[in-house]
């Protein structure tokens, strides 16, 4: 009878594979090429990887740390750990520092399937779920770069698939692995927070006050949450919890006061000045805004067809989170869940659905315009929700005739085949090269050059001008640096208002926001040595190097000796 219940499972199990091994194609073909340059964040992360192999410290020489200051973002902890065996195998590379995130992409294929299962759908509709994941412009951008929002993303998934069967079935070991899982995402990834603590205690709250659930098995959740949790809330740690909002929240943005200053000033040369100050300010606006956002983030603008506009590196052109043909299903969706009475899930899982497509896009919101990144605890909602869209529809063909719903299915696998064909191609040969800037696919090159000049020689300093972000910690990454030595030579700028402390010096390189090339050859020749500039702006000198763009049209960066750059008299 097993053995029976096996061979009828096959095919499925057979089906998952197989979207599984296109998953991981799509992921990791051209990982290092597509986009060529590493994102700062990525590189960063990497580079930690190896400091912490190498030294047991961070680049501040801080021991195995729960929290890295990095540039002063207070960079969590769980991408730079995962990062370590590769890094350790392979070594240190682009290839090396995006290989956790495509593998935990992958396997985010094999987890939405489960968790569709959980949720009593189909084998046939759980593939679909699994397909929608392996194919979608969002979860595969947030697989092909190393973005720690991902693997959050697969630890909130798993541990959804164990908060299901919790509410399904109540046992304290769904209880422990949830709370674990869940924990795993506030070391991942912050937006994270939030989500899991406001929607598993409101879920598990609702189920244990209509005594479905013991209170013995809600506090083996909370206690076990609290307990991993508990090492971000000690010490220096502690004060990492609240930085990023700081530093784009809402709540803290100063244009907020100086738009409702503004209001006020206008209303009030025609209307008295308590009238205005009740009419404008803070809360009002705020409201506005958030509204404003939240729209945006379920509009079809950005979920099917526009994508954020203002973010090139997250954006190709013409392309949203998904393709329409499924955003078609997601409002399918939706009035599924709001009315259709037939389904298998019960009001506790559409309470959990519900819940999580209203909780989880807000800490995304609260930090500016939605984005992919911090939207991902939204994703398994938005999943869930477009399945449960493509099986209404195909229940609504097949009570018209059981070859109408073969065609619909097969309408949508071939819109979905030719939307995928057509993103994919675009993002490996189009998006990737003509967005490059975005991805400062140039650095590689210039790095390369610079190698050319030996570290830390006391006849030669390179100055570069900060036109992208920590050129030295790029500068390390792509030479791959001895950690140690960067421990030792790294020199810090001052702390700035929002937070951000940059490296400003290392070695015999330097970072500088507008030099000079006449001042630096009259201090070349002051010095007597060479002063290599590294800049973004055109000078009246021969250059030594210039890196153009991979169509060789446009010109990224130049490269001078400015000893060349004046005349003896012209220093004196």
């Amino acid at each position: 009878m097993k053995i029976k219940k096996l061979l009828q499972k096959l095919p499925y199990w057979l089906l998952l594979l197989l979207i599984i091994i296109i998953a991981f194609s799509l992921r990791i073909y051209l990982i290092d090429q597509a986009p060529k340059g590493a994102l700062v964040d990525e590189a960063h992360f990497g580079f930690l990887a190896k400091s912490l192999l190498k030294t047991g410290k961070d680049e501040h020489g801080v021991s195995y740390p729960i929290i890295f200051k990095g540039f002063g973002d207070d960079k969590l902890p769980a991408m730079a750990y995962a990062m370590m065996p590769f890094v350790k195998i392979f070594g240190l590379s682009t290839f090396t520092i995006r290989l956790p995130s495509v593998l935990a992409g992958t396997f985010l294929v094999a987890v939405i399937y489960l968790l569709l299962k959980e949720l009593n759908f189909k084998p046939t509709l759980a593939l679909w779920g699994s397909l929608l994941t392996a194919i979608s412009p969002w979860p595969f951008l947030l697989s092909r770069i190393g973005f720690e929002s991902n693997l959050a993303l697969l630890f909130f998934t798993i541990g959804l698939v164990f908060l299901v069967k919790l509410l399904k079935k109540p046992h304290q070991l769904w209880a422990l692995l949830a709370a674990l899982f869940f924990a795993f995402t506030w070391y991942s990834y912050i937006a994270y927070r939030p989500v899991t603590l406001a929607l598993s205690l409101m879920i598990l709250g609702w189920q244990a006050w209509h005594k479905k659930l013991s209170l013995k098995t809600l506090v083996v959740f909370i206690t076990t949450l609290l307990v991993a949790v508990s090492p971000l809330f000690f010490g220096k740690a502690a004060q990492s919890n609240t930085t990023r909002l700081q530093q784009i929240g809402i709540f803290y943005d100063p244009g907020i006061k100086l738009k409702v200053d503004e209001q006020r000033a206008f209303c009030q040369m025609r209307f008295p000045k308590e009238y205005c100050h009740l009419v404008f300010n803070k809360v009002y606006l705020i409201s506005y805004m958030l509204t404003d956002r939240a729209l945006h983030t379920f509009s079809p603008q950005y979920l099917a067809t526009e994508g954020e506009v203002d973010q090139p590196a997250l954006n190709s052109a013409n392309f949203g989170q998904f393709y329409p043909v499924f955003y078609l299903a997601f409002l399918l969706g939706l009035v599924a869940l709001l009315f259709n009475k037939n389904h298998q899930l019960d009001l506790t899982l559409k309470l959990l659905i519900g819940l999580g497509l209203v909780i989880a896009p807000i800490p995304a919101l609260l930090a500016g315009w939605p984005q992919k990144v911090r939207l991902s605890p939204l994703y398994p909602f938005m999943t869930i929700t477009i399945v449960l869209g493509l099986a209404y529809a195909f229940k609504l063909a097949k009570q018209k005739a059981t070859w109408l719903a073969t065609l619909l299915s097969i309408t949508v696998l071939v819109l979905a085949t030719g939307y995928t064909t057509v993103y994919i191609t675009d993002f490996w040969a189009v998006h990737a090269y003509k967005k490059e800037t975005a991805y400062q696919g140039y650095l590689p090159e210039l790095f390369g050059y610079l190698q050319l000049y030996k570290f830390n020689d006391p006849q030669v300093e390179i100055v570069i001008k900060s036109f992208f972000s920590d050129p030295l910690m790029f500068y390390a990454f792509y030479n791959d640096m001895n950690p140690a030595l960067y421990q030792k030579l790294a020199v810090l700028g001052e702390l700035e208002a929002s937070g951000f402390q940059h490296t400003v010096g290392l070695g015999n390189l330097r970072v500088e926001g507008s030099p000079n090339a006449q001042k630096l050859g009259c201090e070349a020749k002051q010095q007597n040595k060479t002063i290599i500039l590294v800049t973004d702006e055109q000078q009246d000198m021969p250059a030594l190097h210039i890196v153009k763009s991979s169509n060789r049209v446009h010109d990224y960066v130049y490269v001078y000796e400015t000893n060349k750059a004046v005349n003896d008299s012209a220093c004196f």
